[in-house]
């Protein structure tokens, strides 16, 4: 026998030998897995029943301490009524201060008006000043006090209207010269800084008509009209209505207040 021929030989039966362990390793690598997963089966089957042994015990426990506690305190209900929003309020304002718009009209027209009209408007004025109070009780904030307050203030401008009208009438003076402004009439007290609309009706309220009243006050009278004024009782002297007026009077006719 050659070389050749025992060296073939030996190959195949290496090769054999190979083959074989592999077959050997695959079967005793499957038998000892099969073992391992049923070791891992076995003691997940082991936890969860203690897992489930464990819940028992806990919801036997809390059903015991829920037997023994104490009832929870009952829950506080408020049922007293609550404030209902007041959605008249806007028709009650709109409705004073349409009267006001058209008694300030009647009491300014070119019509001659008779002492009865003018109390009558007067009387009416008053009772719409009791409404007002009323309405600023309802007010739900302060846009709508501050709405009331303009309205308040040409309550007070008419009733000094109706006041110099009826003063004027019994001194036999024509309505026509209580119209609009003129000297010895009414100055227009817009023309002062600081004075809107609403301010002029509230000077107005006060019988305070021309710039030589305002022209006129000093210190006492200042903190006076100050407090009629609401949340504007320092615009008087920081804004110097006094000196403003002086020259708006001296300006307009000529002479000194």
């Amino acid at each position: 026998m050659d070389w050749g021929t025992i060296a073939w030989k030996i190959f195949v039966c290496l090769l054999l030998a190979f083959l074989l362990g592999l077959v050997v390793g695959w079967l005793l690598s499957w038998l000892f897995s099969r073992d391992k997963v049923s070791k891992l089966e076995s003691d997940l089957d082991a936890c969860n029943d203690e897992k489930r042994g464990l819940r028992a015990k806990a919801s036997s426990f809390a059903s015991s301490a829920d037997s023994t506690a104490a009832a929870p305190a009952p829950v506080a209900v408020d049922l007293s009524p609550q404030t209902a929003p007041d959605i008249g309020w806007g028709k009650d304002y709109e409705s004073i201060k349409a009267r006001l718009d058209e008694l300030e009209t009647l009491a300014t027209d070119d019509e001659e008006d008779t002492d009865e009209e003018l109390l009558a408007w007067t009387s009416e004025t008053e009772a719409l000043q009791a409404k007002l109070a009323d309405l600023k009780s309802r007010a739900a904030d302060d846009d709508a006090r501050l709405k009331v307050a303009g309205l308040d203030a040409s309550s007070l401008s008419l009733l000094a209207i109706l006041k110099k009208a009826r003063e004027d009438k019994a001194a036999g003076i024509a309505k026509l010269r209580r119209v609009g402004y003129g000297i010895g009439v009414r100055d227009d007290l817009k023309d002062i800084i600081g004075v809107g609309p609403v301010l002029e009706k509230t000077l107005n309220g006060l019988d305070v008509y021309l710039f030589s009243d305002i022209a006129s006050w000093d210190d006492a009278k200042i903190d006076e009209v100050s407090t009629h004024l609401v949340s504007f009782q320092d615009r008087i002297r920081r804004e110097d209505w006094v000196g403003q007026s002086k020259a708006l009077y001296t300006r307009r006719y000529g002479e000194k207040a």
